[in-house]
């Protein structure tokens, strides 16, 4: 079993205000601004779960009971891998040395594995006692985020500004609009 979390968000959206206002029609001396940031981040969280990819660089912990042979990481793209830590035997915390594990892409997936001819340690086999912190992003900055990933985002922000009741009546309900979905379907990933 495994659990992933945040730890450090991004410290920007890949959208900002004037760029959605600007998309949506707004005017830009709007009294909206904080409803429609709202959208923004909301927009990021579900586009980032569609595609399980994140946008904007930001560091999540992997929690897993045991070393697999190799750790397949939840998110894409991975740059970094900050931390591995595991329970020893004994039920103690150890940090394991950036030069024991690498990060690898087998079929373009991002995992962890032990280092050439390496091996995991062993560790104890007990809910949380594999922590893999990492970096998962585009890069710092909004120009990092792929084009069609930024078109999807406006459309998605611009439905969200247009239909703000969770129901509408009369009209066919899809999980996210159809324009968003296929902007959005070359960066999906399945694994």
């Amino acid at each position: 079993m495994s659990l992933l979390t945040e730890i450090t968000p991004p410290a920007i959206e890949p959208l900002d205000l004037d760029d959605v206002k600007e998309h949506a029609r707004r005017d830009p001396d709007t009294i909206e601004n904080s409803l429609i940031s709202g959208y923004i981040s909301s927009a990021r969280l579900r586009v980032e779960a569609h595609v399980r990819r994140r946008l904007i660089n930001q560091t999540l912990r992997l929690s897993l009971n045991s070393f697999p042979s190799l750790i397949e990481l939840p998110m894409a793209p991975v740059s970094d891998v900050s931390t591995l830590t595991y329970l020893d035997v004994e039920g103690d915390r150890q940090t394991l040395e950036t030069g024991d594990y690498r990060l690898v892409h087998p079929h373009g997936e991002p995992c962890v594995a032990p280092v050439l001819n390496g091996s995991w340690p062993s560790a104890t086999t007990d809910w949380g006692s594999i922590e893999v912190d990492f970096v998962a992003g585009y890069g710092a900055d909004r120009s990092a985020v792929p084009a069609d990933i930024l078109q999807a985002l406006r459309l998605l922000v611009a439905h969200y500004i247009e239909n703000r009741e969770a129901v509408i009546t009369g009209v066919s309900v899809a999980d996210l609009p159809e324009a968003v979905t296929d902007l959005l379907a070359p960066h999906r990933r399945f694994t």
